[in-house]
């Protein structure tokens, strides 16, 4: 449950500092995101594998939607810079059905 909260927690302010910081600029590199992303899960892995991995299922799951809500787009929102927007643009229905399959995996291991 810790794991679950956590991890929610961690989506809500990334998306936050990521909506600030677009507001501004456009992010060029990932390196540092990524780090504290992996740093994030890794820490919270020290916890509980399975709660670092349902976590970064979590993550993966809602990032976008909740960015894209903050910076005032459609929740399913899909951009064509990203590779991963870029694959699913043509594919809306994957795209949905990954975000579903990654929240409910992702909150089952946060929960076992």
């Amino acid at each position: 449950m810790l794991s679950l909260l956590l991890s929610i927690l961690f989506v809500s302010v990334s998306a936050r500092i990521d909506k600030e910081v677009l507001e501004y600029s456009y992010i060029y590199s990932h390196t540092s995101r990524t780090l504290q992303r992996v740093i994030f899960f890794a820490t919270l892995g020290l916890y509980s594998i399975t709660g670092a991995l349902g976590g970064a299922l979590i993550f993966a799951a809602l990032f976008d939607a909740i960015l894209n809500k903050l910076r005032g787009l459609e929740v399913l929102h899909l951009g064509t810079t990203a590779k991963w927007d870029i694959f699913f643009n043509d594919r809306l229905l994957l795209y949905i059905c990954v975000k579903v399959i990654s929240l409910g995996l992702g909150i089952y291991l946060c929960l076992i």
